[in-house]
């Protein structure tokens, strides 16, 4: 886990002094291959244009793939997890040009994009944790106008189905896991 740290921040770094802004908010290594796992939001100088990052890291720090996210909008990877197999799920939200919408995409281990799906209510919607089940199962919470909404999606990107909690207060769902037996859990935020 030291290594995974210190990379983290070492790429941090190298970012921060390239661009204008920058901020990672999604980290994870996997144990099998050692591989380290940011994602954020870039946006500034060169070469990139706004829009969230993903960028596994070998042990020796250097970019194994990177992509970049652009909608031409405001785009930010919120959450980041990746299975057995090396897919990468990443979470967030991208902007249509009215309103920020769920986004949720899967890479596989090559970096190439397997799916990505948006979700729009007609307001603003925002993914802020992602996890995957050990059947490819993909489970995604955050936050739909004011309440709390559940995404689950099977390993093809089907959506399977939405929960959402929402007793007239604002919820917002922040983190996710799911156990061995399909609970799944939430952690979040509300007003009341």
């Amino acid at each position: 886990m030291k290594r995974a740290i210190f990379c983290g921040i070492l790429i941090s770094g190298l970012v921060l002094t390239n661009f204008s802004y920058a901020f990672f908010v999604g980290f994870g290594a996997s144990g099998a291959a050692e591989q380290v796992i940011t994602g954020g939001q870039v946006q500034g100088l060169i070469p990139l244009t706004p829009g969230g990052e993903t960028s596994p890291k070998g042990p020796g720090a250097e970019v194994v793939w990177q992509k970049v996210y652009n909608s031409g909008g405001d785009d930010k990877g919120y959450s980041i997890v990746f299975d057995s197999s090396g897919n990468v799920y990443v979470t967030g939200n991208s902007h249509n040009g009215s309103n920020y919408d769920y986004l949720t995409i899967k890479y596989d281990a090559s970096g190439n994009t397997v799916w990505q799906k948006t979700w729009d209510n007609g307001n603003d919607d925002y993914g802020r944790g992602v996890t995957v089940d050990n059947t490819g199962n993909v489970y995604v919470a955050g936050m739909s106008d004011s309440y709390c909404l559940i995404i689950k999606y099977n390993p093809s990107g089907d959506t399977v189905w939405q929960k959402r909690y929402d007793s007239g207060s604002t919820y917002y769902g922040y983190a996710i896991v799911v156990d061995d037996t399909s609970n799944v859990y939430v952690t979040g935020y509300s007003n009341n």
